[in-house]
């Protein structure tokens, strides 16, 4: 101890033996002026000796041994009695050994050694909380992702999380939490500027102060790409480095000790319920309050790392998780107790998958015991949502907003310079911008992982799904089976439990993929079944997903998914792809369920979309619906998935023929909607064609000229949103009668039944007739819309009753019609055998017009052979027993495909229910037989 209280030790060295030039390195060792550093080397000499003896001479091994218990003891001493040696910096010098001597084993000994020689608790923190409070100072100047003493001190807080007592150190530091009690309300900002996990999360390459410029990309228009990669993939070098680290701390903090376990998941959900208001639609107003995008990008990334173990899709650990977390209610008080089964607080809140008869929550006021796969998997859902799912927004936006930029940069080059160069400035600081966000978000390593874990909650989910009431006694995986068994459909107890927004991240995540990362969607490999499946299970069911928007997203998502190259100009056709899409056309083409239940999932969104009874807004649907005729036409390409579809419309093609169906047969009110949307699409888009047409008219005139600044700013406002409105209604439009053409290609008869037949012979007669009597008054040429409505008459044509049906259409057809349809096609380029074809089908309606004039002239039937709602005479009289009511078998099948009710009495009714009418049938058709004779006769005469 003696030699531990010079205050000159070097001047006390002793060298004996004329030694002094070789005995140079031990004369500085021995007159070492900093305590901790001599002991430290001290401690390294007798380790080499205890290594040099130990299989040697037994008494100087005991001597190495007695010597490293000293300086351990000195050592110790030192740190617990500071004031015992010269300048009473022995907390200061050991901090500077961290610092300094990372990577010497010899010291990284020494270091563990003086722990375990100290395990009291009291005396650990005397020796090492201010070592902790050093380290903590030096971290709060790391503001830069490229700082090297990142490294350094993330290894100086491993060292701490590695023994237990260090780490119970760090967790109940002053640093671990915000300033603020951890029971009081504290801003979301203040975990990552004052609390040692926050400091290292909220490093980032995006600006943290919207008022200063990112770090890196700066002067983009004077780099080149290569520049500009190279930058990206030595930042993302850095950030995989942070996210390892990260990982690696707060994994060790888990392990730890129950008490290091609690406080670093007492902070991740605290810091969750501070940052809460992330989520809300107008998120940028709490800005200042909340931790940065980066910092929770970063958060994500380690609480994904946590649920690594589990991320496989068949991973036994799945099973494990527990659904009622969601429904425990928690406050802070239960959440900061040790013991605590949960750490989230506003989970019990969220809106359900599926909410019970009564509208009202399931929750628990105890706590149940939940295992860390439960909440970790929870916990990590949490963080995406307010996090990844929340900046995956704010880049798509930004992305537009470049979009929009980059169109006004473009039009004011063309008149002012002025302009141009400060439009040029703002496109160039929105690059940095987007450059800097981009390398963050979208780096594979964390869109990649983020993947992974949606597709093992999507595995989760068909569990769930499968296992009904048994939802918590899950052990094995189940195979999954369509149609699901009667007790599970009717009793999804499990959803109960889960909140929509799991689903709901999880597909705007891939959608997100598909638009600015779509090969990592391949990166998933085979496990892109279970998302297939889980579309087939969740998709078509109301039972699974209440939310009727909830439900359509997912068809957006299948879309996202299906394999095929999308084009601007022709977003739904498959062609040659510059993406790889094998595992995409596995999951999709080797997924027998999928091939067998996916169509009927798919058209029963369709047709729940128009019968929401929710408040949904008219063309909210036909936006939806845009991104099932992709889903469509993929499945139409594939033999599979179209004899499913070919089943599904013979079935509808039988209803007038077999009424046993309670409902009418999916496939048919799926063409009813189709050809509903066709017409009200059609009549639109050409209406906001015509309004269009005349504004660049009124424009191009110099109409506008004469008006004050307010009104032509209005007219301009008015040319954007119409031209907007013309391009929507018409890509919806094209997509519908798109459908028509090529289903009509390939199965006919739904289409014939009396109750479509008329509709879609009325509605192509309409619009062949709008379209080609002036092709001109329309600002755009609508060439592919009329070949398709020229494909569907060729289609049907085959038919007789087809050929009737638009022969009888008073409203739109001549025999003009198809004269002047033959022109449009010459000018659109269509093959003669086309032309030739519709010529003779012009042939074939004329003469059955023909024979329409001639009905014409038969006499008032009586009134008991005419449809009380169409004033038509019957031709297949049936009874509504709901109402006693006779009308024709069109009508109300017809009726029904719309309304399952009586239009007289508003009873329920179903076409089992209906009864054939075959007395007044035999009756109509000898009426009309005597009326016939009676006509030729007169006529021979």
């Amino acid at each position: 101890m003696e030699r531990l209280a010079m205050s000159q030790p070097r001047s006390n060295v002793v060298i004996t033996g004329g030694a002094r030039t070789t005995a140079l390195t031990a004369e500085i060792e021995a007159g070492e002026m900093a305590i901790i550093k001599y002991l430290a080397s001290c401690y390294r000499r007798a380790s080499e000796e205890f290594n040099k003896w130990k299989e040697k001479d037994s008494s100087l091994l005991e001597m190495a041994v007695r010597a490293k218990t000293l300086v351990l003891s000195y050592a110790g001493t030192c740190l617990l009695s500071p004031e015992m040696i010269p300048k009473g910096d022995a907390h200061k010098q050991f901090f500077q050994l961290l610092l300094t001597s990372q990577g010497d084993h010899a010291f990284l000994e020494f270091m563990n050694a003086l722990v375990q020689d100290h395990q009291e608790k009291n005396e650990l923190k005397t020796m090492f909380s201010p070592v902790l409070d050093m380290c903590v100072d030096r971290i709060k100047d790391v503001t830069s992702l490229v700082q090297s003493e990142i490294d350094t001190h993330m290894n100086i807080l491993h060292f701490f999380a590695k023994h237990v007592g260090l780490a119970e150190i760090l967790v109940s530091s002053r640093f671990w939490f915000p300033s603020k009690s951890p029971l009081v309300v504290t801003p979301g900002r203040d975990f990552e500027r004052q609390t040692i996990l926050g400091y290292f999360l909220g490093l980032t390459s995006m600006s943290k102060d919207p008022s200063k410029p990112p770090e890196f990309f700066q002067h983009p228009t004077k780099q080149t790409p290569a520049s500009m990669q190279a930058t990206m993939a030595k930042v993302r070098q850095r950030l995989d480095n942070l996210s390892d680290k990260l990982h690696k701390l707060i994994l060790e903090l888990m392990k730890r000790s129950s008490l290091t376990k609690h406080a670093t998941l007492h902070w991740i959900g605290a810091c969750l319920h501070a940052n809460i208001t992330r989520k809300k639609m107008m998120a940028e107003f709490f800005a200042a309050s909340q931790a940065h995008d980066g910092f929770f990008l970063n958060l994500s990334m380690s609480l994904l790392k946590l649920c690594q173990p589990f991320m496989d899709p068949s991973s036994s650990k799945l099973l494990k998780i527990n659904p009622k977390y969601c429904a425990v209610t928690v406050d802070s008080n239960m959440m900061a107790h040790e013991k605590s089964g949960a750490h989230v607080l506003d989970l019990a809140s969220e809106t359900r998958l599926v909410v019970p008869p009564d509208e009202e929550h399931i929750t628990f006021k105890s706590t149940p015991e939940f295992g860390f796969v439960t909440e970790c998997f929870f916990m990590t859902h949490h963080c995406l949502h307010l996090g990844l799912f929340k900046v995956c927004e704010k880049y798509r936006e930004l992305m537009n907003e470049l979009a929009r930029m980059q169109q006004m940069y473009q039009d004011a080059s063309s008149q002012s310079s002025l302009l141009a160069e400060g439009l040029k400035v703002q496109f160039e600081n929105s690059i940095i911008k987007q450059m800097s966000m981009k390398t963050h978000l979208l780096n594979p390593s964390l869109i990649e992982l983020a993947l992974r874990f949606y597709i093992a909650s999507a595995s989760w989910l068909n569990q769930l799904a499968l296992a009904g009431e048994n939802f918590d006694e899950m052990t094995c995986f189940k195979e999954v089976e369509i149609p699901l068994p009667t007790e599970v459909c009717l009793t999804p107890t499990g959803l109960l439990f889960v909140p929509e927004f799991i689903v709901e991240t999880m597909a705007d995540f891939i959608i997100f993929l598909r638009h600015f990362s779509e090969e990592t969607l391949e990166s998933a490999g085979r496990s892109l079944h279970q998302l297939v499946t889980f579309f087939v299970i969740y998709m078509g069911s109301p039972e699974r997903v209440r939310n009727p928007h909830l439900r359509a997203k997912l068809a957006e998502t299948l879309e996202a998914l299906v394999p095929i190259q999308r084009s601007e100009n022709s977003p739904g056709l498959l062609s040659g792809s510059q993406i790889n899409m094998l595992n995409r056309q596995s999951a999709f083409l080797q997924h027998d369920i999928a091939q067998a239940y996916l169509p009927q999932a798919l058209l029963q969104l369709f047709v729940d979309i128009e019968f929401t009874g929710h408040s949904m807004q008219f063309e909210q649907k036909f936006g939806y619906r845009h991104h099932m005729y992709t889903v469509l036409q993929f499945m139409w390409k594939q033999d599979k998935y179209k004899d499913t579809l070919y089943n599904l419309a013979e079935d509808a093609a039988n209803v007038e023929k077999k009424l046993v169906n309670l409902q009418i047969p999916l496939f048919l009110r799926f063409l009813n909607l189709l050809i509903n949307d066709s017409i009200f699409l059609l009549d639109e888009a050409l209406q906001y064609m015509a309004s269009l047409r005349k504004l660049h008219s009124e424009k191009d005139n110099g109409e506008w000229e004469s008006l004050n600044e307010q009104a032509r700013e209005q007219k301009e406002h008015e040319l954007q949103h119409t031209g907007g409105m013309a391009r929507s209604h018409n890509i919806l439009a094209n997509e519908t009668v798109r459908c028509l053409s090529y289903m009509t290609a390939d199965i006919k008869r739904p289409f014939l039944i009396g109750c479509m037949l008329r509709r879609i012979a009325d509605m192509l007669n309409y619009f062949l007739y709008r379209l080609v009597k002036n092709l001109s008054q329309y600002h755009f040429k609508p060439q592919q819309l009329v070949s398709d409505i020229v494909d569907i008459y060729l289609n049907l044509g085959e038919d007789e009753s087809f050929c009737k049906a638009v022969a009888t259409d008073k409203r739109s057809y001549s025999p003009n019609l198809f004269k002047q349809s033959e022109r449009v096609l010459k000018l659109i380029g269509r093959p003669l055998s086309v032309i030739f074809k519709l010529n003779e089908l012009a042939h074939l309606v004329e003469e059955f017009a023909e024979e329409e004039k001639e009905a014409e002239d038969l006499p008032e039937p009586p009134e008991e052979f005419v449809d009380p709602i169409t004033n038509t005479l019957m031709t297949d009289p049936v009874i509504l027993p709901t109402s006693n009511n006779v009308v024709d078998m069109s009508t109300i099948c017809r009726h029904l495909l719309s309304d399952q009710k009586d239009p007289f009495s508003r009873s329920p009714l179903t076409l089992e229910m209906i009864q054939k009418h075959a007395e007044l049938k035999e009756r109509i058709e000898q009426w009309l037989a005597e009326v016939k004779a009676k006509k030729k006769s007169l006529s021979n005469s």
